[in-house]
C-alpha cells in the first residue's frame, strides 16, 4: 500500500500484570499463605486479541499499542515511511480510523488512511488524510490523478473514512467541521488492503511527528473486524 506518488495534498505488546492472592490468617500460627499468580495462557490470549495488523517501519519510526490506541511516532520522515494495514477487506464496506492526535514534526508530514491492492505497489491508492503541505488540513484522493479535495484546517483530530457501494467509494476526510470528500468510481471489487501511514510529501521531516489513532470502525463490510486498540493487535 505503499505510496512514493503524493497527492496534492498528502498530509500524507502490552504488558498483562497478575496481582498475587493473598489468603487470610488461617488457624493459631496466624501463618499467612500467598498463591502465585495462574500463568496467561499464549494460545488464550492471542485467541482474545489476534494480531492482525503488519506494520511496516523505515529507521526511526515506530508503531505501538498502549492507552487504548495507537500510536505512531517518526524522525527523519520520508515518503509513506511507516505503514500499519491489514488485508481482506471486502464487500460493500463503510469503515474509518478514528484520530485522537496528530502531531505534525515540520511542514511535508502527513497521516493518512488508505485503501488499495493487495500488492507491494499498487498502481491505484485512495486516501483520507490529515497534514500539512501544501494546506495545513485535510484531503481526500483518488490516486494518481483521479478526484482530489483539499480543504483548510487546523484541527488535530478527526474522522477518516471509506465506504463502499458496488464498485463507488466515496471517500471523507473530517476535521473538527471541515469536510474533504471525493468519489472513486470503477474501483477494484477484490479483497483490499486497509491502513494509515505516517511520513512526509516534501523532502525529510528530521523532527519527531506523532499520531494517536483511537480505534479502527467497522459499519458494514466483510473480511476486516473492528478494532478499538485497546490489546495489542500489531503482528509481532
Amino acid at each position: 500500500m505503499r505510496s512514493h506518488r503524493p497527492s496534492a495534498l498528502m498530509l500524507c505488546s502490552l504488558a498483562v500484570t497478575a496481582v498475587a492472592g493473598v489468603c487470610g490468617a488461617c488457624g493459631n500460627d496466624e501463618s499467612i499463605s500467598i498463591d502465585a499468580a495462574p500463568a496467561v495462557d499464549a494460545a488464550t490470549d492471542a485467541a482474545a486479541c489476534p494480531p492482525v495488523w503488519t506494520v511496516d517501519a523505515a529507521a526511526g519510526t515506530s508503531a505501538t499499542v498502549a492507552g487504548g490506541a495507537l500510536v505512531l511516532t517518526g524522525t527523519n520522515l520520508v515518503g509513506s515511511a511507516l505503514e500499519v494495514y491489514r488485508d481482506g477487506l471486502g464487500g460493500d464496506f463503510d469503515v474509518s480510523f478514528t484520530i485522537e492526535a496528530f502531531t505534525a514534526g515540520a511542514t511535508g508530514a502527513f497521516l493518512q488512511a488508505a485503501i488499495s491492492e493487495r500488492v507491494p505497489t499498487p498502481t491505484r491508492i485512495l486516501s483520507t488524510a490529515l497534514g500539512t503541505f501544501p494546506t495545513v488540513g485535510v484531503s481526500a484522493a483518488d490516486q494518481p490523478g483521479g478526484p482530489t479535495d483539499i480543504q483548510a484546517s487546523a484541527a488535530t483530530t478527526g474522522t477518516l473514512r471509506f465506504a463502499r457501494t458496488g464498485t463507488t467509494v466515496t471517500l471523507t476526510a473530517t476535521a473538527g467541521a471541515t469536510v474533504a470528500t471525493a468519489t472513486a468510481t470503477s474501483f477494484a471489487l477484490q479483497p483490499l488492503r486497509v491502513g494509515v501511514q505516517l511520513g512526509s510529501n516534501m523532502g525529510t521531516v528530521a523532527p519527531a511527528s506523532t499520531a494517536r489513532i483511537g480505534g479502527f470502525v467497522v459499519v458494514a463490510g466483510a473480511g476486516v473486524a473492528a478494532d478499538a486498540f485497546d490489546c495489542n493487535s500489531l503482528i509481532p
